[in-house]
C-alpha cells in the first residue's frame, strides 16, 4: 500500500487541508485499493488518484462529496462524514477512475512557476545573450508564455505591466536581477501527452490537477488558458530531448520542472546523455526545478558544451508552486 503519510505532510505544508485530511485517512479505505493498483509506475499515486476524483466532480457528477470541494463551490469543513462520502464516491465511479489513472499523467501546468523562471532567465540572458527556449514536460505550454504575464515580488514589478495575469512571488534571501528581460529567439516545448487547448476533456484534467482548496491556483490557470488561446504555444508529443527540432540558431535553454522525479534511474541517465549529445552542435543550458533528495525544491543551471557537462549552479531554493523563491545566485 502507498505510504500516504508523507503526502499528507506535503499537502499540509502546501496549504491543502482537504488533501492532507484525505491522505491521513483513505489509506484504510478498501474502495480506493482497486484504483491505486492501476496507477502506472513512476507516477505519484496520491496526486493521480485524488486528481481523478476531482476530475469526475468537475465533469458534473452529482454527489455530496462536492460539498467539501471549494473549486466546486463547497464550503463544508472536514468532518466525520467526509471519508464515508469519499469512499462511496470512489465505489460509484470506480470504472471511470480506473480509466483516468490508466490514461492520464500528473502534468500540472502551474503558471506561477514562471515567477521562478524569470530571474533565472534574466541571469542566463546576462551570461549568453539571445537564446532559444525549449521546455520538456510542457503540458499545455502555458509556461512558454511567461513574457505575456506580469510579476510582483513584494514591491518590485517585472514583465508585462498590463497583463491580465499578474503572478505574485515572495522573495527570500538575496534579491535577484529582474531586468533586462532576455532576448528569446524562439520558444517551444515537448510533452509525452501534450494538452490540446481545444480538447475540453484534456483541459478539464489540467484543472483537476489543481488542489481543490486552492481556488486562486485554478483562477490563475483559467486566466493563463485565455492568454494561451490568443497566443497558442507550440508543444509537440515527445518523450525526451533527443528529438528536439531547433527553431533558431545560437544557445539552447532547456527548461524542466518536476519532470525528472517521474523518471526511472535509467531514464535520468538517458536524459543526461541526450543533453550531452545536443551540446555537440550548440551550447546547451538546462534550467531545472526539481525536488529529488533535497529538503526543498531547487532551481539549478547546468551548462553543456562539446558533448560534456561543464558546470552546475544552484540558483535558488523554491516553493514547488511558485509561492516563494530564495535566490542563491
Amino acid at each position: 500500500m502507498v505510504a500516504w503519510g508523507a503526502f499528507s505532510k506535503a499537502f499540509s505544508n502546501s496549504a491543502s487541508p482537504l488533501y492532507a485530511y484525505l491522505s491521513d485517512h483513505i489509506a484504510e479505505a478498501p474502495a480506493v485499493a482497486d484504483v491505486i493498483l492501476q496507477v502506472p509506475a513512476h507516477q505519484p499515486v496520491p496526486n493521480l488518484v485524488l486528481s481523478a476524483v476531482h476530475e469526475r466532480l468537475l465533469a458534473g457528477v452529482v454527489h455530496p462529496l462536492r460539498e467539501w470541494y471549494p473549486t466546486l463551490g463547497g464550503t463544508r469543513s472536514m468532518d466525520a462524514a467526509l471519508i464515508p462520502a469519499f469512499n462511496e464516491f470512489v465505489a460509484l465511479e470506480r470504472d471511470s477512475l480506473i480509466a483516468l489513472v490508466r490514461s492520464r499523467t500528473v502534468q500540472t501546468n502551474e503558471v506561477r512557476r514562471c515567477a521562478l523562471w524569470l530571474p533565472a532567465l534574466v541571469w542566463l540572458g546576462r551570461q549568453v545573450g539571445p537564446f532559444e527556449i525549449f521546455e520538456m514536460g510542457a503540458s499545455a505550454g502555458l509556461n512558454l508564455l511567461w513574457q505575456h504575464y506580469g510579476y510582483r515580488y513584494g514591491d518590485r514589478r517585472a514583465g508585462a505591466a498590463n497583463a491580465t495575469l499578474q503572478l505574485e512571488c515572495e522573495l527570500r534571501g538575496k534579491w535577484p536581477e529582474l531586468d533586462p528581460l532576455p532576448e528569446i529567439t524562439a520558444a517551444s516545448g515537448g510533452d509525452l501527452f501534450p494538452v490540446p487547448l481545444d480538447d475540453a476533456q484534456a483541459v478539464r484534467w489540467l484543472k483537476a490537477l489543481v488542489w481543490p482548496d486552492q481556488v486562486d491556483r485554478l483562477q490563475r490557470l483559467e486566466q493563463a488558458l485565455e492568454i494561451a488561446r490568443l497566443h497558442p504555444p507550440q508543444v509537440t508529443a515527445m518523450s525526451g530531448v533527443r528529438g528536439i527540432q531547433r527553431l533558431s540558431q545560437g544557445p539552447l535553454c532547456i527548461l524542466n520542472s518536476f519532470v525528472l522525479n517521474q523518471f526511472s534511474e535509467t531514464q535520468r541517465a538517458d536524459w543526461e546523455q541526450d543533453l550531452r549529445r545536443l551540446s555537440e552542435k550548440t551550447p546547451v543550458w538546462n534550467l531545472g526545478i526539481e525536488w529529488i533528495g533535497t529538503p526543498t525544491a531547487e532551481l539549478t543551471a547546468s551548462r553543456y558544451e562539446r558533448g560534456k557537462q561543464i558546470s552546475t549552479h544552484l540558483l535558488a531554493r523554491v516553493d514547488h508552486h511558485g509561492r516563494w523563491l530564495e535566490w542563491v545566485g
